[in-house]
């Protein structure tokens, strides 16, 4: 799923912590996005590695970046307000 306004975008993904390394896997029959994550589920490290990926892949700081929803589960929703640029796979 993919929604936004003013420029901002929402995307709701579904991670799959402690993969060999970040990255987009598929767009699932929901809607929602796919992610391998390369860093394990302890104190935070899947988020922040999630977080960093996705400022990566759109262009923009890490500060544009943040979790609205899924904290400590593997469905999350993550703003990123102001992206420069759109991933091929979305």
């Amino acid at each position: 799923m993919l929604s936004g306004a003013g420029g901002a975008r929402r995307v709701r993904v579904r991670v799959r912590p402690g993969a060999a390394k970040t990255r987009f896997v598929s767009r699932m029959s929901d809607g929602s996005y796919k992610i391998d994550v390369g860093a394990e589920p302890v104190k935070g490290k899947a988020n922040k590695e999630l977080l960093r990926f996705f400022s990566t892949e759109f262009g923009c700081d890490r500060r544009s970046v943040r979790l609205l929803s899924g904290v400590s589960g593997r469905i999350k929703v993550v703003l990123i307000e102001a992206p420069d640029r759109i991933p091929a796979w979305l």
